[in-house]
């Protein structure tokens, strides 16, 4: 399995847990600190929604030809009451970790400056999964259930 990791030198901020308004610190709209109350995701492609996972309920995959590029891939985690959690682009404290179980189905790329963003390279026909995980100061908070990913011919 191959882990990818997004990680930008900047700001470090609080340790603070956030709070249900999900400003930082300085009362901005965008989160720095410690994200805990992490309930869901979505994964959305040029206004295409992929999938979405909330609680336990999940729907949607990554699919395609071989040899197609899925770009653009934005990921949104949500809490509890499942509006968005905004994290900070410029807080090197959160990261957000993508695992893929297979390597020569479907392979992840990133875009230098797109921190939220992933794209996945459909390599070959057949099917894997991958999980879309949040880090901050290394340690996990949030990990997806495992999304499918299906390659046709």
């Amino acid at each position: 399995a191959l882990a990818v990791v997004a990680s930008l030198a900047a700001a470090s901020c609080g340790d603070q847990a956030v709070a249900p308004d999900h400003h930082n610190h300085d009362g901005g709209s965008e989160v720095c600190e410690n994200v805990a109350a992490v309930a869901g995701i979505v994964l959305v492609s040029h206004s295409d929604t992929l999938y979405t996972q909330w609680l336990s309920g999940a729907a949607g995959a990554i699919a395609g030809s071989a040899n197609v590029l899925v770009h653009g891939i934005h990921v949104t985690f949500q809490d509890s009451s499942r509006a968005d959690i905004r994290l900070a682009n410029d807080c090197a404290r959160n990261l957000l970790r993508i695992d893929v179980a297979d390597t020569t189905v479907a392979r992840v790329t990133r875009d230098e400056g797109l921190r939220w963003y992933f794209n996945v390279q459909l390599e070959r026909p057949g099917s894997t999964t991958l999980a879309v995980g949040l880090l901050h100061d290394g340690g996990a908070h949030f990990t997806s259930a495992p999304i499918s990913v299906n390659v046709a011919p």
